[in-house]
């Protein structure tokens, strides 16, 4: 009897984390599932915006790599309605823009109102502007898509509440599928396992879309519960610092950078770095947003788990050089490093192209348990209430 009464509170939770929370979920599989692809998407949305010919190789050194980093900055220093970005990202594609960002005004509103940034692309080998957008302008035109998609994933179109919203949605996720793998456990015999992983039709609707749910939902629970596992940590990390404690000093928390008469030459800067992390490409130059704040250069090691940008990152004092932060992916210790396993996990990248398609499915996957779930709950309804 109490197995049974457990089995039906279980069944019923199960039911009410899917009704209350079965839009966000909805949004959450479907954006993410394309959003796993974004950057080869946005490209091919909008070639305009993203697509240079290649330079051909004129550096055959990182010092002349640097030069050329902070020539650019330079010249957009120079550009009439541009001057200094506040971040300058270097594409690893050569047939890609790079992308300057200037931050706008925060919202008056934070906690509901999207945080907005300026993009500015630019082909570096012809010092030529290609066109920029407004990041955290919501729309559906080709250059706005991609963004839009990424702010629905992220915050719900709701700034930093949407962020507890989100992380909230991860907890529902996660507990859905223990839920899930507690309803479907069955009984310790081979016929029982082997009817617990098969789809059969019977002549009933109801009957497939069961054994479709149940059989769908085992296989990917687990991928499911890293994703909520991660969506959690993303958005609100202390929710999850008892067993995930932060072992690496925000910015925020170290020493402001020192003030001198004058700023040590960004190329200076840049060689530091590179000596910190020797074979890295430079994917990142987020420059000082006032006096007395450390300039942070992000990296990608060959061997990193993150594509693309990399999370390599370090900290400088612009005026002494002095290193105020140092993040090496690849020498971290304890749940250290599983954090820094969560973005590739959860975006695919971990797996390359491969990585992509299994978080796709993923995605797709949980819109199909989510579909047969409300079918077979309105039909059941429908049935009591005839």
């Amino acid at each position: 009897m109490i197995k049974g009464l457990l089995r039906r509170f279980l069944h019923q939770f199960h039911l009410l984390c899917a009704l209350c929370f079965g839009l966000f979920l909805f949004a959450s599989a479907i954006t993410g599932s394309i959003l796993s692809w974004r950057h080869a998407l946005d490209a091919s949305l909008n070639p305009e915006l993203f697509h240079v010919e290649a330079a051909p190789a004129s550096c055959s050194s990182k010092s002349c790599e640097h030069a050329q980093q902070a020539a650019l900055i330079d010249w957009l220093n120079t550009q009439p309605g541009y001057q200094r970005p506040s971040m300058l990202s270097f594409p690893e594609n050569p047939e890609h823009a790079v992308i300057a960002w200037y931050k706008l005004p925060a919202p008056a509103n934070t906690g509901w109102q999207l945080a907005r940034s300026r993009q500015v692309m630019i082909d570096p080998l012809r010092r030529q502007i290609l066109g920029e957008r407004i990041w955290g302008e919501i729309g559906f035109s080709r250059a706005l898509i991609i963004p839009t998609l990424f702010h629905i994933h992220r915050y719900f179109l709701l700034g930093d509440t949407g962020k507890t919203l989100m992380a909230v949605t991860g907890l529902v996720l996660l507990l859905s599928c223990l839920q899930g793998l507690l309803l479907w456990l069955p009984a310790a015999s081979r016929q029982a396992w082997k009817k617990s992983l098969t789809v059969h039709w019977r002549g009933s609707l109801p009957a497939f879309l069961y054994s479709l749910h149940r059989s769908a939902g085992v296989l990917l629970a687990l991928l499911l519960m890293m994703l909520g596992l991660t969506g959690i940590y993303f958005n609100q990390p202390a929710w999850l610092s008892p067993v995930f404690p932060a072992q690496v000093k925000k910015l925020s928390d170290t020493a402001p950078a020192s003030t001198g008469v004058q700023a040590l030459p960004l190329t200076s800067l840049l060689a530091i770095a590179q000596q910190a992390f020797p074979d890295a490409r430079i994917s990142r130059i987020s420059l000082p947003a006032s006096v007395g704040k450390p300039l942070e250069i992000r990296l990608r090691q060959p061997g990193e788990l993150r594509k693309e940008d990399g999370a390599s990152r370090i900290s400088l004092d612009p005026y002494s050089g002095a290193i105020r932060q140092l993040i090496d992916p690849l020498n971290m210790q304890g749940s250290e490093r599983w954090v820094s396993w969560f973005y590739p996990l959860h975006s695919g990248e971990i797996g390359g192209t491969a990585g992509r398609i299994l978080i796709s499915v993923c995605g797709l996957g949980l819109l199909l348990l989510m579909v047969s779930g409300y079918v077979m709950w309105w039909k059941k309804r429908r049935v009591s209430l005839s």
